[in-house]
C-alpha cells in the first residue's frame, strides 16, 4: 500500500516529528510504503527521511499543480494530511483524483478560530473518510469547532520511540536542568519539582 503524507512544512515541529518518525518505521517494516510532499520551508527533515528510504518532495503552497503531478507520478492508495495548509490542498486533490482522504489533526489550529478559515476547515474535513485526532482535548476540540458528527472521528494517540538503554531518561533531564538526583532532594517545593522526581 502507497501512501502519500502531505505536511504544510518538514521543519523541526511536534507533528513534522512525528510524521517523520513514523514513515522511517513504516518504511522499515512495510507493506506500506510511504512517501511525504511538503508545501513550504527549508525541509529540515527531509534528509532523514530520503537517507531512510522514504521518497520525498518539496510541492511549494502557490503551485498546487505540482501536488496534483505527484499524485499522477507517485499513484498513492491513501493520501494522509497533516497541519491545515495541507488539509485543505489534499481535500481539493485527492477526491478530485479519486484516493482515499485521512486527515490527521495535531492541535487546535488557531485558523479554525475564524470564520472563513472555518468553513473551509470544515468542507476539507467533510471530504476525508476520517479525520484523526492525536488527543482526547484536540478530538473534543475540533469536532467541536468543525461540528463534525463524533463517528468521523478517531482519536489515535502518538507513538513515541523508546530511548536506547542508557540514553536519556530521568537522570539525564535532571542533570539538563541542573536538578539534584532525587536520593539528594528533599521534599519538592512545587507541583512541577515533583515531576521530576523520577528514580
Amino acid at each position: 500500500m502507497r501512501v502519500l503524507h502531505l505536511i504544510t512544512t518538514l521543519d523541526r515541529g511536534g507533528a513534522e516529528n512525528q510524521l517523520a518518525a513514523l514513515c522511517r518505521r513504516l518504511a522499515e517494516r512495510g507493506p506500506v510504503r510511504p512517501a511525504v510532499a511538503y508545501l513550504k520551508g527549508d525541509g529540515e527533515l527531509a534528509a532523514d527521511l530520503l537517507a531512510a528510504g522514504v521518497p520525498v518532495a518539496r510541492v511549494g503552497q502557490a503551485t498546487p499543480w505540482r501536488a496534483a503531478r505527484l499524485l499522477g507520478d507517485w499513484r498513492p492508495d491513501l493520501v494522509h494530511t497533516h497541519l491545515f495548509k495541507a488539509d485543505l490542498l489534499g481535500a481539493a486533490l485527492a477526491p478530485r483524483a479519486g484516493i482515499p482522504l485521512l486527515s490527521t489533526k495535531h492541535n487546535e489550529d488557531p485558523y479554525l478560530r475564524e470564520r472563513p478559515w472555518r468553513a473551509l476547515g470544515r468542507a476539507a474535513a467533510l471530504r476525508a473518510a476520517r479525520v484523526v485526532a492525536i488527543s482526547e482535548a484536540v478530538e473534543r476540540w475540533v469536532r467541536e469547532a468543525l461540528d463534525l458528527p463524533p463517528e468521523r472521528m478517531r482519536g489515535i494517540r502518538y507513538g513515541i520511540e523508546p530511548r536506547a538503554s542508557g540514553e536519556g531518561g530521568g537522570a539525564a533531564f535532571r542533570a539538563a536542568l541542573g536538578v539534584a538526583p532525587a536520593s539528594a532532594r528533599g521534599r519538592p517545593a512545587c507541583r512541577w519539582a515533583r515531576s521530576l522526581c523520577i528514580p
